[in-house]
């Protein structure tokens, strides 16, 4: 009688531990999963914003150029040099207005 409820004791023991540890893996995985899904938002937010990035340099370059060839119509105004003989790769202050519009 008394083997036997040291056996059934031990067994309340074990099935008591393995259900905790149950638990406790569930509580794990869930978080993991948590954790898994906010990392994944967050790499969404990064390459969205990487994306931007890359269109805000390329709209740097392109306002760049366009005040160098302003720069250089106004240069060469300020010396008397007529408008007409810009560079011919010059775009027209139409295009150049409606870019930086655009931006």
């Amino acid at each position: 009688n008394e083997a036997r409820r040291k056996v059934q004791s031990i067994e309340l023991r074990y099935k008591t531990s393995e259900a905790i540890q149950n638990s406790q893996s569930k509580e794990l995985k869930a978080s993991l999963e948590k954790e898994r899904s906010t990392l994944t938002e967050r790499k969404t937010a990064l390459d969205k914003l990487q994306a931007e990035h890359t269109v805000l340099l390329e709209q740097n370059g392109t306002l760049k150029t366009e005040v160098e060839k302003l720069q250089f119509k106004l240069q060469q105004s300020s010396q008397g040099v007529h408008l007409d003989q810009t560079p011919p790769d010059t775009d027209s202050d139409d295009t150049i207005v409606a870019q930086a519009t655009r931006l």
